[in-house]
């Protein structure tokens, strides 16, 4: 699974709505929810947020809904008013921090990083890509036992 491209992910202002519309649209059950977590964001900065995560087959899908700080990073591209939801990034997991540093390294040298940040004894970044893919992509390295534990396959 070195480096492998994983997950996409998607943003919301609403996550039991974006939840449920994913569920339907991919023949999905429950996701695993983690409600009003508080991870780092641009600058030092703190974003509080909904998370819910989910398998289908071998892709992950996470639906985040920010809710305090700095939101804006996640917000942008969702409506002023009306539900929302869209593809925000594309999440690649690195199982070995050794790949997972060398990835960063070679991804800083063709975007800007505006997320770097340690948490549950691994990490995440975000390249903004938005030019060639539009999205950013985040790249993640956490022992598969802290960040898959709990997450239901499909």
């Amino acid at each position: 699974m070195a480096g492998s491209y994983l997950q996409l992910g998607y943003v919301t202002n609403d996550l039991d709505v974006a939840v449920a519309a994913i569920r339907e649209g991919h023949g999905m059950g429950p996701f695993k929810e983690m409600r009003t977590l508080t991870i780092g964001a641009r600058d030092d900065r703190e974003v509080t947020a909904h998370f819910a995560l989910a398998f289908k087959d071998n892709t992950q899908f996470e639906i985040i809904q920010p809710t305090a700080g700095d939101r804006g990073f996640y917000e942008a591209a969702l409506p002023a008013e009306g539900f929302g939801m869209g593809l925000h990034h594309m999440g690649r997991y690195f199982p070995h921090p050794a790949e997972y540093a060398a990835a960063k390294a070679a991804a800083r040298a063709k975007w800007a990083m505006p997320i770097d940040h340690a948490i549950f004894d691994g990490g995440y970044c975000y390249f903004d890509a938005r030019v060639c893919f539009g999205h950013y992509l985040e790249m993640y390295h956490f022992p598969e036992e802290t960040h898959f534990e709990g997450v239901p396959r499909y």
